[in-house]
């Protein structure tokens, strides 16, 4: 117990002057009386009750008493410490996919780990401070600095991802309580094996006959016999006899399209065998197929985790960007963009006084329509002549020189059309020089005079200009210059994501173009949301395994839509049993001097309980001598 005004205490030396008056205080009273009557009969009654006239004037001098030393206390305002304010529990609660594991007892390690948790936490001393940072897909805290009945209550409603556990960020958040006072002790509730842990406490929550089988990988590759998909198998626990079933475009396929592979030896009856924790490379062959859109394998286990039992395999999207290439000498433009098979090339040997519509990009190499079409990117090469509207201005054909990047930008970041290039022998004989950028902006060099330009048109479309005939430059044979084309490719017409399969827990940050109105996601539940300028910014999260689609609304009705595939991480499909033992974890303690700060909630001050006993005291004393006297 402490006191916030210990100097209150000197107000005890109330009870010495208490005694003193007591002690001085006169015994008896002489009183003139007219008979003797009224004396004796006095003295009788004395006798009678002296023994309870004694006992009342010492209630009232122990009353007196304690209402002396209440008022002091009051005065000096004591603070009581709860039994167990001393101790901050830090509780790290592994939200991993592998915790999703359920054992032979029919309990998930994630519900193992939180009964073991409130086991711990029900043994602590009372007033204890518990704090549970969860390690799922991202550090957090559920609760900080709680007692045990709020931090069982969190616990009930918490629930583990299908990614990578962040045990990284939960041990420095736990590190940042230690530095702080506000930690003294630490246990990580895992199913992981730990042998070097100091400072932190380790309880495993693997299960007996715990078993999975997962499926890690999908590829295909086309055959005279049809499509052959490889699969990534692993039995993980046990040996397993593992059934196997293969769905393109929604429709399964019977025994007679299927066949399995192992080895190059044929599986009988779709049944393959699968031994314990190795992978297993599966080929299923899908007869007279030779195209899909969407194809899915899935193993058919009773095993502990079902969401890994499954992999998708979607086909790349075809040729989706519309280009309309326009000029005589087009040869080197033309062989490149036919290499990417997003682009849909129309080429023209003439640029018209009006551009035609309806195209994602309008390539112009040496011609320039009387006016730039406004309804998607351009790119002029070596154009003829200056966009004086647009504060872009050329001078005369100046000797070339060597071909080097832009690091650093003043306005708009254009790191996408660098990406990647090397450019140590990329050279120009001649180019044009550019006497006034306008809003453009250079994003490659010939010695400091810009050779490709970036900016927007009056339309705000994407603009990109070459101030050089490619026919005077090496760039087209080296492999710069591919690398480059796919560049000014997805600078132009940003591909929605760079891929098609994803880890559960990773971000993904959707790209839109130009003439995109809305941007919609459909989750593996078939939920569809409204993706805003929030998620293209701070991206999306893949939560849950399964297939997902992102659809565009363009302009004029469009649609432009991509299919990917989110699957649990292979690090999260194992059971644990036959992995290797992990890697050291470690808390630093924190300075000798460093004290568990106790905030107010673990503190009890008694102010209104001490002044509702004095005014008791108070009233039973006024009672005792009200009787007495009278």
């Amino acid at each position: 117990m402490s006191f916030v005004y210990p100097a209150g205490l000197i107000a005890l030396l109330g009870v010495g002057v208490l005694i003193f008056v007591v002690l001085l205080k006169r015994k008896h009273e002489e009183t003139t009386l007219s008979s003797t009557y009224l004396w004796r009969m006095a003295q009788q009654y004395q006798k009678e009750n002296q023994t309870v006239q004694r006992l009342k004037k010492a209630l009232v001098f122990v009353l007196e008493l304690l209402c002396v030393m209440l008022a002091a206390l009051l005065i000096a305002q004591p603070v009581i410490t709860l039994p167990g304010a001393d101790t901050g529990y830090v509780a790290i609660l592994d939200g991993s996919g592998s915790m999703r594991l359920t054992g032979a007892d029919g309990k998930t390690r994630f519900a193992r780990a939180q009964e073991a948790l409130v086991r711990d936490i029900d043994a602590l001393p009372w007033g204890s401070r518990v704090t549970v940072i969860l390690a799922g897909d991202g550090a957090r805290t559920l609760v900080q600095g709680a007692g045990a009945g709020d931090a069982r209550a969190v616990l009930e409603g918490a629930q583990c991802g299908y990614g990578e556990g962040d045990l990284t960020g939960a041990l420095a958040l736990c590190q940042t309580l230690f530095d702080a006072g506000e930690g003294t002790q630490a246990c990580l509730y895992t199913d992981r094996e730990y042998p070097q842990a100091d400072h932190i406490g380790v309880v495993t929550v693997r299960g007996e006959g715990e078993w999975n089988v997962s499926v890690s990988s999908l590829e295909s590759e086309g055959s005279i016999y049809g499509t052959e998909f490889i699969a990534g198998v692993t039995s993980g626990g046990r040996d397993a006899n593992v059934a196997f079933e293969l769905y393109l475009d929604g429709e399964k396929l019977d025994a007679d399209r299927l066949e399995l592979f192992v080895d190059g030896q044929k599986q009988e009856g779709g049944v393959v065998y699968c031994p314990a924790d190795e992978t297993i490379e599966v080929r299923a062959l899908a007869r007279q197929t030779y195209s899909f859109s969407d194809a899915r394998i899935a193993a058919l286990a009773q095993d502990g985790l079902t969401e890994d039992n499954e992999y998708r395999l979607y086909a790349e999207p075809g040729k989706t960007t519309r280009v309309l290439l326009a000029g005589e000498n087009t040869y080197f433009l033309e062989r490149a963009l036919s290499v990417f098979g997003q682009a849909d090339l129309t080429a023209v040997k003439e640029a018209g006084r009006q551009a035609p519509e309806g195209y994602d990009i309008y390539v112009f190499d040496g011609c320039m329509p009387d006016t730039l079409p406004q309804g998607g990117a351009v790119w002029l090469i070596n154009p003829p002549r200056s966009l004086w509207n647009m504060g872009l201005i050329f001078g005369e054909e100046i000797v070339g020189a060597g071909i080097s990047p832009v690091y650093e930008w003043e306005g708009e970041d254009l790191s996408a059309l660098t990406r990647e290039l090397a450019l140590h022998d990329a050279a120009v004989v001649r180019f044009k020089e550019v006497s006034q950028l306008g809003g453009f902006e250079p994003a490659l060099l010939c010695g400091r005079m810009p050779a490709l330009l970036a900016g927007r048109t009056e339309g705000g479309y994407r603009m990109l200009v070459m101030p050089f005939d490619l026919n005077d430059s090496n760039l087209p044979l080296l492999a710069d210059y591919i690398v480059l084309l796919r560049n000014m490719l997805d600078f132009s017409v940003p591909p929605m994501l760079p891929g098609q399969n994803f880890a559960c827990g990773e971000t993904v940050y959707p790209r839109t173009l130009e003439r995109c109105e809305k941007l919609f996601l459909q989750t593996p539940d078939m939920t569809i949301r409204t993706l805003g300028e929030e998620a293209l910014t701070e991206g999306v999260s893949l939560t849950v395994p399964g297939g997902y689609t992102l659809l565009q609304e363009l302009a004029g009705g469009e649609e432009r839509v991509l299919s990917f595939f989110a699957h649990m991480p292979q690090t999260e499909t194992g059971t644990g049993e036959a992995e290797p033992a992990q890697e050291a974890i470690a808390l630093r303690l924190p300075d000798e001097d460093t004290q568990l700060s106790v905030r107010e909630d673990q503190r009890v001050n008694p102010l209104r309980l001490l002044a509702a006993a004095l005014l008791l005291l108070a009233c039973l004393e006024w009672v005792v001598y009200h009787r007495e006297k009278y």
